[in-house]
């Protein structure tokens, strides 16, 4: 994608603006609503004023073209592709539904990651996700991947009611599958904030490892 939205024709404003329209209209939000959303996400301008009804309208009709900020922006919340937004072609997606759908993600954040790496600032992103992915496919008895780890820490929930409590720590290693075993009631119960703190060492302590890994 190579368009060079300052020496956009007005022909072509026309038909961002238009794309712009239609979107909000399927959204069945107004101008301002779709104001309030674009200041939600992005936050308000350096002097504390929020997209206003007349910035969409200008788009709208073709007199302005948004920055990029925006539209990648308007592209997240109308979740369609930013080479539709800009008149690339006609299809609203990379056939996001299908890409989800294969690797499990959800068309959202697909779509996400196919506009920001159209537009090339997702470089540091697709570093680390790269990264991420690749380190989980060495998980073992003797590490355990970043992306399990913080699976762990935001799936942890305790079991109330339990009689019995969960390993947490095993020779120093986060266990939680079904055969790590049990300890005795009357041990000493480990609070959840507690174990949430040493999931999150074990996180950090994983981060820098692979920070310094080749």
């Amino acid at each position: 994608m190579n368009i060079d939205i300052s020496a956009a024709t007005g022909e072509l404003k026309c038909k961002i603006g238009s794309r712009i329209k239609e979107e909000r209209k399927r959204k069945k939000w107004s101008q301002a609503k779709l104001g309030e959303e674009i200041t939600n996400m992005l936050g308000a301008h350096e002097d504390g004023r929020a997209k206003s009804q007349g910035n969409i309208s200008d788009w709208e009709s073709g007199k302005r073209v948004p920055d990029l900020k925006c539209l990648i922006c308007l592209s997240r919340l109308f979740t369609c592709s930013l080479g539709y937004l800009l008149g690339e072609y006609d299809a609203r997606t990379y056939g996001e539904n299908e890409i989800a759908k294969t690797i499990g993600l959800s068309p959202k954040s697909v779509n996400l990651l196919s506009s920001m790496n159209a537009w090339g600032v997702s470089d540091d992103y697709s570093m680390v996700l790269d990264k991420l992915i690749s380190d989980s496919c060495y998980k073992n008895k003797g590490h355990r991947s970043i992306l399990d780890l913080i699976c762990l820490y935001l799936s942890y929930e305790s079991e109330e009611g339990a009689k019995q409590k969960r390993v947490i720590w095993k020779n120093g290693v986060i266990t939680d599958d079904a055969d790590d075993g049990y300890i005795d009631p009357s041990a000493i119960a480990l609070s959840d904030s507690l174990i949430e703190d040493a999931i999150l060492i074990e996180i950090s302590n994983a981060l820098r490892d692979l920070k310094h890994s080749k």
